[in-house]
């Protein structure tokens, strides 16, 4: 069962510090089994061209994650025409990602962007747990 107060929220990857991508979702928490719309923002440090790739991926918890199902794998070039001439400048890029069926309620997200040359574009991944206390909001400064 889905629990509908979840919200992803992505950060930093946790490896090779690549610049952050700012991912939104359409459908939040994902839904296992459902194609969820990505949208994936970032900062271009140079032209995006042929060859270069977005990957999701899925993977469990704890010490040594594994894939669940299979990962989402495409060529920039085959959701936007390329080439995207933004070297400098912010993206928007959208993708309709298959959710794996056996999704369990506790996983990790990984987004990642790469030039044809293996360079990051950036990366941000997000860990969704039920089981986790969030942390309280701190409250907000007053107005007056």
């Amino acid at each position: 069962m889905v629990n509908a107060q979840i919200t992803t929220i992505f950060t930093a990857c946790p490896k090779d510090n690549p610049p952050l991508l700012d991912i939104s979702l359409d459908r939040d928490p994902v839904v296992p089994g459902a194609s969820i719309m990505f949208g994936i923002h970032g900062l271009a440090e140079k032209d995006i061209t042929l060859g270069s790739t977005l990957a999701v991926g899925f993977f469990t918890l704890g010490a040594n994650p594994t894939t669940i199902g299979d990962p989402f794998y495409k060529y920039v070039c085959d959701l936007a025409p390329c080439p995207i001439q933004i070297a400098g400048y912010d993206f928007l890029l959208r993708a309709l990602v298959p959710i794996p069926a056996n999704l369990p309620t506790a996983y990790m997200i990984i987004v990642f962007m790469k030039y044809p040359t293996d360079t990051y574009i950036g990366c941000a991944a997000a860990t969704v747990d039920p089981n986790e206390t969030p942390s309280p909001e701190p409250f907000p400064t007053p107005l007056i």
